[in-house]
């Protein structure tokens, strides 16, 4: 074989390990953009200035801005202000120095004005000088765990105030029910004074319920006195 042949095949043998690795590279650029479609969980990726570089389908959805809306627009920018310090510091003091945040939660604002809560965890991404590079997340709408909470909270103060006058009604009925059983006590004591045996009899059985009742009464207002603190 001539040198020109063994040339041209060398040629024909590096152009087909180029087209090679050239369908390989768009095959796995075509799965990795599938799987990045078919998230169903909102996951965004910024640059170190905090412009979005790249998101799923599902938090445009979240956010309801269009591609070239959110391509023009940072994390910062879709973060309400009074946020803006406590993310700073997560990037900061976590993000930066760990390559990660724990879960945090904060809100973003949406295109229509709304602002909705969210939970997410930033990673930290670097190139290969070991620079910081991007930050990415998965982004959790927590709006309806949110309104859960609100609604417990809600629950609990409508019980705390029904206990409140439920204490409140035992201390004065508990207090109302002492002044006729005192008067019955006196009258018991001037029944027995007379002096017959069958007053006496009697007056033993009536005072003994009275004593009863009057114990009653005392546990039933040392509970509303507990219950009221």
């Amino acid at each position: 074989m001539s040198g020109r042949q063994k040339s041209s095949s060398a040629s024909i043998a590096d152009a087909s390990i180029a087209w090679r690795q050239q369908s390989a590279h768009h095959v796995k650029d075509d799965l990795y953009r599938r799987l990045h479609d078919s998230l169903s969980e909102a996951f965004a990726m910024v640059d170190m200035s905090g412009a979005l570089i790249e998101y799923t389908p599902a938090f445009q959805e979240l956010l309801g801005y269009s591609e070239d809306e959110l391509q023009r627009l940072t994390y910062v920018d879709l973060t309400p202000q009074k946020w803006h310090a406590f993310e700073a510091k997560i990037v900061a003091e976590q993000i930066l120095p760990l390559g990660q945040s724990e879960i945090y939660e904060k809100e973003y604002r949406c295109k229509d004005g709304s602002v909705i809560p969210v939970e997410l965890r930033t990673f930290l991404l670097r190139d290969g000088e070991g620079q910081p590079e991007a930050m990415w997340a998965i982004v959790r709408d927590i709006s309806e765990r949110r309104r859960v909470e609100q609604e417990l909270i809600a629950a609990r103060a409508v019980a705390e105030k029904a206990n409140q006058a439920k204490s409140r009604f035992l201390a004065a009925a508990s207090h109302d029910l002492r002044q006729p059983l005192a008067a019955l006590s006196l009258y018991v004591g001037l029944l027995k004074s007379r002096g017959a045996p069958a007053n006496g009899d009697l007056a033993g059985r009536i005072e003994e319920c009275v004593e009863s009742l009057s114990e009653m009464l005392t546990d039933l207002l040392d509970v509303s006195k507990l219950d009221a603190g």
